[in-house]
């Protein structure tokens, strides 16, 4: 009995529901094709061999097959959202940018012979002092019996007097306003009145992703609070064009990404970046490329 459906120089043949290769759920298709039966399997070879995930599905009365694929790797996000938002954050007093500036200049200074570190301690031990009301400070100096020479800062002049002390030093005795007084002026009296802290503003950068039920990405935690600078960043994780070139210099801390499944299966995925102007090199570590792998030795002939 002739088939009703295909007629002509194709015979019919057994077409199953459907041929799965790399079952995922989730995956929208980027490509697919119409392939006769007799070429489909190794036109999903090709595929699969090039990285894809291939599904194949018969028309039913043709000698066909609508074979559908995407890559495996990063494409198997069904979503992907970036956003550069602004984050909230209490920052130190003491870590406002025109009072790390004058610590910069203790450690820029050509000329200082002086410790750095005992110098921004003793001049935290005067802001402080002042502020709890003390009438003179220990410096890092000793007089001949051992005892720690005690700097007066109750009087106005004596607080001055307190960073010209320090001025001097760092400057070789050339400069007596080597450090901005008004600035520690300033710092104590915010600190007198309670302010210890202040909100403050800065970027961020998030990716959210919607992974299918099988992904195989895998998240990357062992980076998680290494400072990336924004060349490493770009490198790495490939924003898009019109986000790349809004990104602000400076650093990008990496922050640890969290992984959510959905009732449908799907994962959720979450990762933030926060950018900053400067870091701690001593707190946070660098991020640092691996070693590029060694040349391959040259062929005999």
């Amino acid at each position: 009995m002739d088939n009703p459906i295909h007629k002509g120089t194709f015979p019919p043949f057994d077409h199953p529901d459907k041929v799965t290769f790399t079952p995922r759920i989730g995956y929208t298709v980027e490509s697919s094709a119409t392939v006769l039966a007799t070429q489909y399997e190794a036109f999903v070879k090709d595929k699969t061999d090039k990285g894809f995930a291939c599904e194949a599905v018969a028309r039913i009365g043709t000698p066909y097959y609508e074979v559908s694929w995407v890559p495996r790797d990063d494409a198997s996000a069904v979503i992907t959202l970036w956003e550069l938002a602004g984050n909230e954050m209490e920052q130190s007093i003491w870590l406002l940018p025109k009072v790390q500036l004058e610590f910069l200049k203790l450690s820029a200074a050509e000329h200082n012979t002086e410790p750095v570190y005992e110098q921004t301690s003793f001049l935290q031990r005067v802001v402080n002092g002042k502020v709890a009301g003390d009438v003179s400070v220990p410096a890092w100096k000793k007089d001949a019996a051992g005892n720690p020479d005690m700097v007066p800062i109750h009087t106005p002049q004596e607080f001055k007097d307190a960073i010209t002390f320090v001025s001097l030093q760092a400057s070789n005795s050339t400069n007596a306003n080597y450090l901005d007084i008004s600035v520690f002026e300033g710092l104590a009296d915010s600190l007198s009145r309670g302010t210890e802290s202040l909100p403050v503003s800065h970027y961020v950068v998030r990716r959210t992703r919607q992974l299918s039920a099988k992904t195989n990405i895998m998240l990357e935690v062992a980076t998680a609070n290494f400072i990336f600078t924004l060349e490493q960043f770009v490198a790495l994780e490939k924003p898009p064009t019109d986000l790349k070139f809004s990104l602000p210099l400076g650093f990008y801390q990496r922050k640890t990404p969290s992984m959510t499944q959905q009732r449908d299966g799907t994962w959720s995925v979450n990762e933030e970046w926060w950018h900053a102007t400067a870091y701690d090199p001593f707190i946070y570590s660098s991020f640092k490329p691996p070693p590029a792998p060694p040349p391959e030795p040259p062929l005999e002939t």
